[in-house]
């Protein structure tokens, strides 16, 4: 596949600071526009205990059992989670409750899934993705919001088609009433260590003043801290977001250019539709740009996160970057653009 890696900068149009985040496209990566495997992931004849021997990365089982029913209907035909292989069947979550868990996947490995332990119980539920479309949530996609209740959750990433019990990393977060999380999967894959699984939540008030807000989430592996802003020449001038670590966002303050940065997003920035604005990163404390790109910061009254994903200096998973409207569903993901690189 054709990957291009770019660089990420930001503009200043007169005297107020005009940011935006972000980095390259892999034209190539359009799993958005694919179509999803066939409906559920549980056979016809299978029952929710023992269901799904038809889960894993490949679909519906005509007539799974929980003894293992083979994947007759979905895509790739493959032994269910619950099959020959010994693996535990998917126990699908009801999808009930006012708070959302999204999953980003950002580990350049392939494909991950999430298994979610509700308070109270002993079985994991998931993996979520695979009840959603039979499948793992591809590398570089955000997964649409699934619904829970307010609680304590301990979550596992697993790969595609495996059971809740194969972890490949662990977590837990604590849901409030009406709170949207993203839980990220970063690094591991290409170099052989698993992914590292972090929470991070939401902003869900959208401004109402005709302005945006934007955060970074710094998913780009074997890199270091970075700061995101104005950049000309290919130098970082001035930073919107400063001393970002790898796996997380900005600290809450105020940014060298005059935006407030709460919950790791800056506040108040201008649109930038088509064709956007250049924005660049550069290693902390250094002013020489890693990647730039062209990035829309659009539609005004919105909550954006720009994700880095990628591995520096691999060429098998360059470095790039997307936009996601944290508030918008596209399918069976969240609604996300990649950034455009520039020459």
């Amino acid at each position: 596949m054709d990957r291009t890696p770019v660089r990420l900068v930001v503009m200043v149009a007169g005297a107020a600071a005009l940011f935006a985040a972000q980095a390259c496209v892999d034209s190539s990566d359009v799993d958005n526009e694919r179509p999803l495997p066939g409906p559920g992931i549980i056979g016809a004849g299978s029952t929710l205990g023992g269901a799904a021997g038809a889960a894993g990365a490949a679909g519906a089982g005509a007539a799974g059992t929980s003894g293992g029913g083979a994947g007759g209907g979905g895509v790739a035909g493959a032994a269910g989670s619950g099959g020959g292989s010994g693996g535990a069947p998917a126990l699908c979550p009801a999808g009930t409750g006012d708070a959302k868990l999204r999953i980003a996947n950002l580990s350049p490995g392939g494909a991950v899934d999430l298994c979610v332990l509700p308070p109270g119980k002993t079985e994991y539920e998931g993996p979520l993705f695979q009840c959603a479309t039979g499948g793992g949530l591809p590398y570089k996609k955000v997964s649409k919001g699934f619904s829970y209740a307010a609680g304590t959750y301990q979550l596992r990433s697993v790969a595609p088609g495996a059971s809740c019990a194969t972890a490949l990393g662990a977590a837990e977060i604590t849901l409030a009433a009406g709170e949207t999380w993203v839980v990220a999967a970063f690094g591991g894959g290409t170099t052989g260590e698993a992914p590292l699984l972090k929470p991070l939540k939401n902003d869900v008030e959208k401004p109402t003043d005709g302005t945006i807000k934007l955060r970074f989430v710094h998913g780009i592996h074997k890199s270091f801290p970075l700061d995101l802003g104005i950049a000309a020449g290919g130098m970082v001038a001035g930073a919107v977001f400063s001393n970002v670590p790898f796996g997380g966002v900005s600290a809450d303050g105020m940014s060298t250019l005059g935006y407030t940065i709460a919950g790791g997003y800056a506040r108040g920035l201008s649109e930038f539709p088509d064709p956007g604005v250049e924005v660049g990163a550069a290693k902390t404390g250094e002013t020489a740009a890693i990647f730039t790109a062209m990035v829309k910061i659009s539609p005004v009254n919105s909550v954006l996160t720009a994700f880095g994903a990628g591995t520096l200096g691999d060429a098998s998973a360059p470095v790039s970057a997307f936009v996601c409207d944290d508030s918008a569903d596209d399918g069976n993901f969240q609604k996300c653009e990649d950034a455009v690189p520039t020459p």
